[in-house]
């Protein structure tokens, strides 16, 4: 069989599945170079993703929606963030759009309840996620990788 012009454009990407999500992640890599990077997680229970201080060379967004798509209005979690080098937090309790620009120190998140299913997806406008400089999150001092 002859194989499609645009076949390239289409990708069937593994959903992935652990004790808190499941989840889906695309790199713009897998597409040519594309500058873009997706991870897309179906949430159904609280959970902390740890992450230490961290930055990136691109700009992040971070939507939050309610996880039933005939009612994305209907958010059932509660959600803190913390962004900027003091870890200033943020509570997200309703549909929401996060901007995170290149640079801008933040850490992992704290999903403190799960009424209903929920939607995150994380996107990246790079060609594969990479973080630019870790931090220690007690001294605040950018580490080194080793």
């Amino acid at each position: 069989m002859t194989e499609k012009k645009y076949a390239k454009n289409i990708t069937f990407p593994e959903i992935k599945e652990d004790k808190n999500s499941n989840w889906v992640e695309f790199a713009g890599k897998l597409a040519g170079g594309a500058n873009f990077t997706m991870w897309w997680y179906s949430i159904t229970q609280p959970f902390v993703m740890e992450e230490p201080p961290h930055t990136h060379s691109h700009d992040q967004f971070v939507l939050h929606m309610g996880g039933d798509p005939l009612k994305m209005s209907e958010f059932g979690a509660v959600i803190e963030m913390y962004l900027g080098e003091d870890g200033e937090t943020h509570v997200i309790d309703k549909p929401a759009i996060l901007h995170i620009p290149a640079g801008l120190i933040h850490r992992g998140v704290n999903i403190k309840k799960v009424t209903s299913p929920i939607i995150i997806v994380n996107i990246f406008l790079v060609d594969e996620y990479a973080k630019l400089k870790t931090y220690d999150p007690v001294t605040g001092q950018e580490v080194k990788p080793s």
